[in-house]
């Protein structure tokens, strides 16, 4: 091997730099990725980049997705990644989206997802007691999904089996174009069963995920965040809250902390009925862009929806 197999010249970095301003300059947009879903967070982050020979320059993105439990990390991208799916349907037909599912069972993230298209509470899925109309939206929401092209894992697999799970083509030829991990603490590790050194387990996945998604394709990894923040005063949420805050920070291209201040507010039986509440996507790390800015959003607990705030504007965190 010579330097020159994996060397680029100061001139030829300046040409391609070149070709992919001039790409944009001609092609202008705040979204250059797949998009989430939410508008306002694809604005400020340029939608799920990834690795295009039709766009110059681009390359896969790593995004961490932290929240506390029960904040609603699981929804959140699972939701994300059924907007991906419905790009891939429409305008990318040979990918898929992959999902390993550590924790859940593919079935507990469907009905929650039928819920939320349906417009029927989680609740009265679970206990059967929803009315004929709302039964008509519950199959014709089943029906939405059924053909979308996600393929699941299930149980606690280590980062080897994720990686061939993401990179290997599927019977019928179909590639992995966008994947998610939920959650990244659950992922054995051969060191952490031998040592008890979480942390430095953490480190370990974490570098091997963001090399799957560099040379393989996007992804998005939901993470936990420990309960330091609820001492504080303000228990908004930072990076220095996420188990294997360091070497997570160091891989990822973008760190999202999902907040909801609602969580910490007392309650009354009404205010709990209520159809929604503002809650916050943190951008806490991007590397193509701007940091540290609160996305307004809204957390609909009946349906475990997450949706875009209409009417409000981003303000600093």
């Amino acid at each position: 091997m010579s330097l020159a197999d994996f060397a680029v010249t100061q001139a030829d970095a300046i040409d391609r730099t070149l070709e992919t301003l001039e790409y944009r300059y001609m092609h202008p947009t705040h979204v250059w990725g797949y998009r989430s879903g939410f508008e306002r967070l694809d604005v400020k982050t340029g939608g799920i980049r990834f690795r295009s020979d039709e766009i110059p320059g681009e390359a896969n993105e790593l995004t961490v997705v932290a929240g506390r439990s029960g904040v609603g990390k699981s929804s959140f991208g699972m939701s994300v990644a059924i907007n991906v799916a419905r790009t891939f349907q429409k305008e990318y037909p040979g990918l898929q989206v992959r999902i390993s599912l550590l924790e859940m069972e593919p079935e507990t993230c469907m009905k929650r997802l039928i819920g939320q298209i349906a417009g029927v509470p989680i609740k009265s899925l679970s206990s059967g007691y929803y009315s004929p109309e709302e039964r008509r939206r519950v199959q014709k929401a089943g029906k939405i999904l059924k053909d979308l092209p996600i393929v699941y894992m299930r149980g606690a697999h280590n980062v080897d089996k994720i990686r061939d799970f993401v990179t290997v083509k599927s019977k019928t030829g179909m590639a992995c174009g966008f994947w998610l991990v939920d959650h990244i603490g659950l992922v054995p590790t051969d060191l952490a069963n031998k040592t008890g050194n979480q942390s430095f387990s953490l480190g370990q996945v974490s570098r091997a995920l963001h090399d799957l998604a560099r040379n393989y394709a996007p992804g998005y990894v939901l993470a936990q965040l420990n309960r330091e923040s609820m001492k504080r005063k303000d228990p908004r949420p930072t990076a220095a809250d996420l188990y294997g805050s360091d070497r997570i920070m160091q891989d990822t291209d973008n760190l999202i902390l999902l907040h909801r201040p609602e969580l910490y507010a007392e309650k009354s039986p009404i205010d709990a009925m209520s159809e929604g509440e503002v809650a916050e996507a943190i951008i806490e790390k991007q590397r193509d862009g701007e940091a540290n800015i609160i996305v307004p959003m809204t957390y609909i607990p009946r349906y475990a929806l997450w949706n875009d705030l209409k009417d409000e504007e981003e303000i600093a965190a």
